[in-house]
């Protein structure tokens, strides 16, 4: 047994966010062995139901956490207020999903 998942710590505060049918993202609050609080963003992306999931992390410390949110909220507030003005951000159905992983019509196989 590997002591590197047996001693895996349970997070003290757990949140999912679902994302369409192949993205999720965590927020996780974590104790260190230290008895100090670290935040995991995580992310999980299922490209295809062969290939097992992609995961990126971001852990963020105590002591970056207003310096993260301000500059998130930042970039938050320019891409509302300057990029996309007029976008629903309350709507959450994807319309382009569904064509997103379609396989491509082919039409070289076809005869002429």
């Amino acid at each position: 047994m590997s002591d590197k998942n047996f001693n895996k710590p349970y997070p003290e505060f757990s949140a999912k966010i679902k994302s369409g049918d192949k993205r999720q993202y965590f927020i996780d609050i974590q104790k260190s062995k230290f008895n100090d609080f670290y935040i995991v963003i995580s992310e999980t992306l299922k490209k295809h139901e062969s290939e097992p999931p992609i995961r990126n992390k971001i852990h963020l410390y105590k002591e970056d956490v207003n310096k993260f949110i301000s500059e998130l909220e930042n970039a938050v507030s320019y891409l509302k207020n300057n990029l996309l003005p007029d976008y629903d951000f309350n709507n959450t159905e994807r319309p382009y999903q569904e064509k997103r992983f379609k396989p491509r019509d082919n039409n070289y196989n076809k005869e002429l």
